[in-house]
């Protein structure tokens, strides 16, 4: 009797061993239950035979799949599998209740597996619910893809799949879409970085005020170009540009441009200035040549000196 309860145990084993592929096949609901009542069986008889139970868990599969109208669902064997080793590593007076314990719920694993096919229970009024859920003003002119949105995607994954044959290196969408996010940040904060400095400098640049003695108009542009000439001969590029804007703000304030101001910026001057005199194109360039070679860091040149004269000229300043 013995050796007959042995051998039906070992073809039980081998059978529910040959049965579980490294790839288990879907089960049905039904067929499901079938497996989980062979494996319930095995269980029960470890009490008897204890010594089967390294079989038992080689042959268990990692997950059982379970196929029905709602789709596939993985149901895990890990808990038959921590049941077993349990089962070995227990003291003598434990065994029993341990697999009494993984016996009740395989049990109930088996019986429930035949709610997996049932369908889901639809409140009769869901339809209702959801008319209003989406009634509401924050879903208010939501609509689904267009077709040329549908199309648009088409072409991109058609394109996408070609550049991928081209150039199977290149990164994927999903790894080149960081990548390019970052990038664009990047390229975001350097801008703004770059505006800041401009904007920093521009009000550094109004609030430079250089006063001088006496009203520029007073000493007539004249003399003061004369000077700039003097500075130019002995290559004194800054001093002589620096002579020169104020012989262009003496030529405007003896035309009568503005009232006369001894505390003005440089940019004062220019916004004193109406849009439609022709003099303020030329004096705008004055200004900001005076401003990169005095306050900036921009070294001073003959040429820069050289088209001063030339807007200098322009004013009527000859």
């Amino acid at each position: 009797m013995k050796i007959r309860c042995r051998l039906w145990l070992c073809l039980l084993l081998l059978g529910f061993a040959v049965a579980q592929s490294p790839e288990p096949r879907p089960l049905s609901p039904v067929e499901f239950a079938q497996e989980i009542g062979r494996v319930r069986t095995l269980v029960a008889a470890l009490e008897q035979k204890p010594q089967f139970s390294p079989a038992l868990i080689g042959a268990l599969p990692k997950n059982w799949i379970v196929k029905s109208h709602h789709g596939e669902m993985k149901v895990s064997a890990d808990f038959v599998r921590d049941g077993v080793a349990a089962f070995q590593k227990a003291d003598p007076n434990s065994k029993i209740s341990v697999l009494k314990g993984l016996e009740s719920s395989l049990e109930l694993l088996r019986s429930q597996s035949s709610a997996y096919d049932e369908p889901s229970p639809v409140p009769g009024d869901a339809r209702q619910k959801l008319n209003r859920i989406l009634a509401a003003r924050e879903f208010r002119g939501l609509r689904g893809p267009s077709r040329f949105q549908l199309l648009w995607q088409r072409a991109l994954s058609w394109m996408e799949k070609k550049f991928e044959k081209l150039f199977p290196s290149m990164p994927s969408a999903t790894t080149a879409g960081p990548i390019f996010a970052w990038c664009v940040i990047a390229l975001v904060c350097c801008a703004f970085g770059v505006w800041l400095y401009r904007r920093s400098r521009e009000v550094e640049l109004q609030a430079i005020r250089e006063v001088i003695p006496f009203a520029p108009g007073s000493k007539g542009w004249r003399s003061w170009l004369k000077d700039a000439r003097e500075n130019a001969d002995r290559g004194a590029w800054r001093d002589a540009i620096h002579l020169a804007f104020w012989a262009g703000v003496s030529k405007l304030e003896s035309e009568g441009t503005w009232r006369p101001d001894r505390a003005r910026t440089p940019r004062e001057y220019l916004r004193a200035i109406p849009e439609w005199n022709s003099a303020r194109p030329a004096f705008q360039l004055v200004m900001q040549s005076f401003e990169r070679s005095w306050y900036g860091s921009s070294p001073a040149s003959a040429e820069d000196f050289q088209q001063i004269l030339a807007a200098l000229e322009r004013m009527g300043c000859r």
